[in-house]
């Protein structure tokens, strides 16, 4: 989960390995929104004011 605390919209960006989590190629999904997309690691999220956003995340096998 990302949380903005702040009285305006930010991007928070945190990174798998931040996590917890290894390996290079995974995807996540907004559990809100229900958007999936593709990441080498970093994760980003544009999260309003006193909002959150809730991610799944999930390795995959690196793209041949």
């Amino acid at each position: 989960m990302l949380l903005n605390r702040g009285g305006s919209a930010a991007t928070i960006t945190t990174t798998a390995r931040e996590l917890g989590l290894s390996g290079k190629h995974f995807r996540a999904r907004d559990l809100w929104s229900g958007t999936t997309s593709s990441t080498t690691g970093t994760l980003r999220a544009n999260v309003p004011s006193h909002g959150s956003t809730v991610l799944r995340i999930w390795p995959v096998k690196a793209p041949r």
